[in-house]
């Protein structure tokens, strides 16, 4: 769970990418708008791009233990896509402003980190995409459409 201090550099993150842009935005800025210092501001991040990649990690790890919860449930396909979509809706919900900075910003992202969110992004696609596989093999859905068209 973030702290306060965490969560509040965050938030002001969020808002001031919005605003101005990641490239835009610098750290005495975050840091002046979430009435921190930068000690407490690189106690909880390595860097700006940290941070924007914080940012990623705390809705794609929300949508991925979705998936994981599938796991415990006995559910048919059709069950198991309307879990996930259902409660993806509350992500998008919950998490709006991150998703958006992020889907804004990530292209200022370093590269240390593009690996890591192209495999979080892939685990909750595959996901997906099996429960189609899955329910295209037992009749629950039409086979006519390639499931990698459709989890997209």
């Amino acid at each position: 769970m973030q702290d306060d201090l965490q969560s509040r550099l965050v938030q002001s993150a969020l808002i001031l990418f919005e605003e101005n842009g990641f490239k835009n935005t610098t750290v005495n800025s975050i840091v002046i708008h979430s009435g921190s210092s930068k000690g407490g501001f690189y106690h909880h991040f390595k860097s700006k791009d940290e941070l924007l990649y914080r940012i990623h990690e705390s809705f794609i790890n929300h949508v991925n233990r979705l998936v994981d919860e599938l796991e415990d449930k006995d559910l048919t396909p059709a069950d198991k896509l309307d879990y996930v979509l259902t409660h993806f809706i509350f992500v998008y919900d919950r998490y709006k402003a991150h998703i958006t900075v992020f889907n804004d910003e990530n292209k200022y992202l370093a590269d240390e980190y593009k690996s890591e969110i192209v495999a979080s992004r892939r685990k909750f696609k595959s996901a997906v995409e099996a429960i189609i596989i899955e329910g295209q093999q037992d009749g629950s859905f039409t086979d006519d459409i390639n499931p990698t068209v459709i989890t997209m």
